[in-house]
């Protein structure tokens, strides 16, 4: 389940810029190559236990100073688009997680869920109707408990000052990044995930701890190059992105100052958004 935060952070053995202690921040400020004002990026957990959410003073007030308030998705979603998203979350019509899995390993999914995640069976049942990359989210959050999502609470800041919304792509295309794995290969990534739960867990709690002492260094070397990473995941959900998101970043900062929160594991190494940005001519420095 960890993987899934990097749509959700959300992740390839590449070697790690190397960050002194002294730079250790979430928060970095975007100046030079002709910009007339300075921009800010900054590393989010797209869900976190309410307990561990925190944003601090110098975060709330350079995003109020901002501009534009840029997120890998438009925050600002028109209801008839919620319910679009909604739909293509699930399954085609009559088909359910069981028809994906042979019936020993549906067995041994819903005793898991049901038993160790305490999931009732009624949910369980309306669960396994979505596809399994977002019903791998859905578990994540029920396992989390009372939860929060820094890009909401963002926006929630920046919609309150009058701050206007932006996205770096489309539903459309995270869409396609998920439909591009047959849903049989979810189906058996989602079932080996459950069967790990408990090493799932504890890897969140450390990616948690990492987060709250603003380490991207522990955090790109727990989800990047960890044992359990896998580079064609990292490529299509990180570095591409990555790459792509430039060119798109630096026409929007060029006219405002943008405040641009992406998932924590875009920032740092070789092919990171802050050493990207740097390769362009830009000075990214960390704002503690």
């Amino acid at each position: 389940m960890i993987k899934r935060f990097g749509i959700l952070l959300l992740l390839f053995k590449f070697t790690l810029l190397s960050y002194s202690q002294e730079e250790n921040s979430l928060l970095w400020e975007i100046s030079g190559n002709g910009l007339s004002q300075n921009s800010y990026v900054f590393g989010t957990m797209h869900l976190i236990k309410k307990k561990d959410f925190f944003i601090t003073d110098i975060v709330k007030e350079k995003l109020k100073h901002s501009q534009s308030f840029i997120t890998e998705i438009d925050m600002d979603i028109p209801f008839s688009k919620q319910l679009e998203i909604a739909k293509r979350m699930y399954l085609p019509e009559g088909k359910t997680l069981k028809d994906y899995l042979s019936e020993e390993d549906f067995s041994l999914f819903k005793t898991i869920v049901i038993d160790s995640l305490n999931l009732k069976e009624s949910k369980f049942e309306k669960y396994t109707k979505l596809k399994p990359f977002f019903l791998s989210a859905l578990l994540t959050k029920q396992t989390a408990g009372r939860i929060k999502a820094y890009e909401k609470e963002l926006y929630k800041i920046a919609k309150n000052k009058g701050i206007q919304s932006d996205g770096l792509e489309s539903f459309d295309f995270q869409f396609s990044l998920v439909d591009a794995t047959p849903i049989e290969e979810q189906a058996r990534s989602l079932l080996n995930e459950i069967k790990n739960f408990r090493q799932s867990e504890q890897l969140l709690n450390e990616m948690v701890e990492y987060y709250k002492q603003q380490d991207l260094s522990k955090i790109y070397s727990l989800i990047v190059t960890g044992s359990d990473s896998n580079s064609e995941f990292n490529e299509n959900y990180i570095f591409n992105r990555n790459k792509k998101w430039i060119p798109l970043i630096e026409e929007k900062i060029k006219s405002k100052s943008c405040f641009i929160a992406v998932g924590a594991a875009h920032l740092p190494g070789e092919n990171g958004i802050l050493n990207l940005l740097k390769k362009q001519g830009y000075t990214v420095l960390p704002i503690k």
